[in-house]
């Protein structure tokens, strides 16, 4: 995201802030953050990938940088296609990630379990101030190969899909 690479049309949020907006929302953002017009408890910040599919690795977030706002917790939806938006779970149980301590720290956190998704939202739990986050989504991506796109492939399941990861954007230690 810090790169440019998700154009601002592949963010959406709950509410946006007049002042702080959707596409500060970035990991190293100078502007601020996004923040949301009101923390109503039911504010989210969303990146869409579609049509690409992901693996999500890590997300690190930061806080505001220019005012002493950050989210200190929050939990990670996700989906890919026409499916509803699922939790993130670890042992079965929604996943609270631990946040931000200050405005300008990043906070990476290593998922456990790496998921494909077309689309990914963060819901915000617990914040200092105000709720102000800039995010970066660290994976690689998910690359669908149809039978039918390699001639030599003898598999005789034609409605089976195979599914390659690229190891393109792969974080440090994968």
């Amino acid at each position: 995201m810090e790169d440019g690479s998700i154009s601002r049309t592949k963010i959406t949020v709950s509410s946006t802030h007049p002042n702080h907006k959707k596409n500060w929302g970035r990991i190293y953002c100078s502007k601020g953050s996004w923040t949301p017009e009101h923390d109503s408890g039911n504010e989210w910040f969303q990146v869409d990938f579609v049509p690409d599919v992901k693996l999500i690795l890590h997300i690190a977030t930061q806080g505001n940088g220019n005012i002493w706002w950050w989210v200190n917790t929050y939990y990670v939806m996700y989906k890919t296609g026409g499916d509803a938006l699922q939790e993130y779970k670890e042992n079965n149980q929604r996943m609270i990630f631990q946040g931000n301590s200050n405005k300008d720290d990043v906070v990476t956190n290593k998922l456990k379990n790496p998921f494909q998704a077309d689309t990914v939202r963060i819901v915000p739990t617990t914040f200092s101030g105000r709720i102000a986050l800039r995010i970066e989504l660290y994976g690689c991506d998910v690359i669908i190969k149809n039978d039918n796109d390699n001639a030599d492939d003898d598999d005789d399941d034609d409605d089976a899909d195979d599914q390659q990861v690229a190891p393109s954007s792969l974080p440090p230690g994968y």
